[in-house]
């Protein structure tokens, strides 16, 4: 990731049909089919002259995974070799025909769209396989623009912290965008990626905007935290005609993929605009019930799928987590349904559970709802404990305290929390929709 106060971007490629050879860049921005690049230079780029370009859609592809191990072109084989044009340019990938062998070691290729006097030798560490165009997610589409409105006082703080350049960058790795840039001038941030890692990066940013204030400096140093994790892996392979995919769904789900008398079934059809989605008889005796859909396109298949594949799991959350839902009639549970797009949220009958219901992209809405919502809870306690503590020193020494430090300590709202190994002080935490 480039990574600066105000702009954090993922790497692509660029291909130039002309020289037939694939640079590194930092898609910065889409409009009318067309992107802008800033490519990649041996001298970091320092913000002072826009050195950025307008390239077609058509021309950026995903960095490609790393070769296979001990690869091997075969004579006339189409490759992409690892070249750098000038010393005074980083390496990028030229395409290549590969023309004989020697010792294993080395190829002779021919450049692509150039004289055979440039053909030359090169070591095949140098070589990888020629991925082409394009190399991205289905589909093809170009990228979506949106941007988020921020509060003043959030926004002040990203452009004056570290923290906020750290928040910025977390928000592109784990949701996947291609770039998110915070305004300097309004209280706003410009997300450009695809449609669903467009919904995790909102759903990020309203966490981060409801936790604003004076918890923002321990926000900052958890998400640093959190961007040292792997990201999630991808849940859905492509099928192999690209329009058919075939998924198994527990039995006692098929209630909430069907839908009374079908009609959940027919408005992902309608949706999406697959041909069939077929489902078994609910009366088979089987824990699993295998659904085929088949559709024109891989992209509308993957769409209906995602809409269909629920899931079940249990979440382990404490008891404050708990009583939190549970306060003002389960106002916590209803919110968090709405707001990941589960379809039920339930407590265990011990309460130390959370059990989930929806697809699994809900699913994973509702995890990060949850972690995040869990890390504050345990802040608040630690702050909280902490505080209650010295109060009780004050209050010794004949100090008084205000009426604000003595609520904070004391613990009041729609749940409490104790730190682990303490014996008095308790902490506020509300699932509910800031």
């Amino acid at each position: 990731l480039l990574l600066s106060l105000m702009e954090a971007c993922a790497w692509v490629e660029c291909y130039l049909p002309d020289q037939h050879c694939f640079y590194r860049a930092k898609l910065l921005d889409v409009e009318n089919g067309m992107c802008r690049v800033r490519f990649e230079t041996l001298v970091p780029h320092d913000g002072g002259l826009d050195e950025s370009v307008w390239v077609r859609w058509e021309n950026i592809r995903d960095v490609p995974p790393p070769p296979p191990p001990q690869f091997v072109p075969q004579e006339g084989e189409m490759i992409e070799v690892r070249v750098q044009a000038q010393t005074d340019e980083p390496y990028s990938w030229w395409e290549a025909r590969t023309m004989q062998q020697v010792r294993g070691e080395f190829v002779q290729v021919r450049y692509e769209g150039w004289e055979k006097s440039r053909d030359e030798f090169v070591e095949l560490e140098s070589a990888r396989p020629a991925y082409g165009l394009p190399l991205r997610q289905p589909g093809g589409k170009t990228p979506l623009k949106q941007e988020f409105a921020l509060t003043e006082k959030l926004h002040k703080w990203l452009l004056s912290s570290e923290g906020g350049g750290q928040i910025v960058q977390n928000i592109v790795h784990r949701a996947a965008l291609f770039s998110a840039r915070l305004e300097p001038s309004r209280a706003a941030i410009v997300l450009l990626g695809f449609e669903q890692p467009l919904r995790k990066a909102v759903l990020m940013l309203q966490v981060h905007t409801k936790h604003q204030g004076e918890l923002a400096l321990l926000h900052a140093e958890r998400e640093t935290l959190l961007l040292q994790r792997e990201r999630v892996q991808a849940k859905n392979e492509l099928i192999q005609a690209g329009a058919r995919v075939m998924f198994e769904v527990s039995s006692d789900l098929m209630g909430l993929v069907i839908g009374k008398a079908g009609k959940n079934v027919q408005h992902v059809k309608a949706v999406t605009g697959v041909y069939s989605i077929e489902t078994p008889n609910r009366d088979c005796d089987r824990p699993m019930m295998m659904i085929v859909i088949v559709g024109p396109s891989t992209e509308t298949v993957t769409k209906a799928r995602e809409m269909l594949d629920y899931s079940e799991e249990e979440v382990d959350i404490p008891p404050a987590a708990a009583s939190s839902l549970l306060a003002n009639g389960g106002a916590g549970l209803t919110s968090l349904e709405e707001r990941a797009g589960v379809a039920r949220a339930l407590l265990s009958s011990n309460k130390k559970k959370l059990k989930l219901v929806g697809t699994r992209m809900a699913l994973e809405q509702a995890r990060l709802l949850v972690e995040l919502e869990l890390q504050y809870l345990v802040t608040y306690a630690e702050e909280s404990f902490e505080v209650h503590q010295l109060a009780l020193q004050a209050r010794a020494l004949g100090i008084s305290t205000t009426p604000a430090l003595a609520a904070l300590a004391a613990g009041s709202g729609f749940g409490s929390y104790t730190p682990a190994g303490h014996g008095g002080g308790s902490v506020v935490c509300s699932f509910r929709r800031g």
